[in-house]
């Protein structure tokens, strides 16, 4: 896998692991960095069409980032 694939993947995991695991203490302004991780995944979705370019078998990442 190249550069931009693995962190893509990363965030992405880390995404939906946040989505499912979530549950923030009542009344808690606290906002931690990986509440970030969707930006992230799209930011490294853009990164990784705009230097290596579009791959099929990443469709679904792609999606997923979205």
């Amino acid at each position: 896998m190249r550069p931009f694939e693995i962190l893509l993947s990363l965030t992405v995991f880390i995404s939906l692991w946040r989505l499912v695991l979530r549950n923030p203490p009542r009344g808690s302004l606290h906002r931690s960095w990986l509440d970030f991780a969707p930006v992230f995944a799209l930011a490294f979705a853009g990164l990784h069409l705009l230097f290596e370019g579009y791959r099929w078998q990443m469709i679904g990442l792609y999606l997923l980032a979205l």
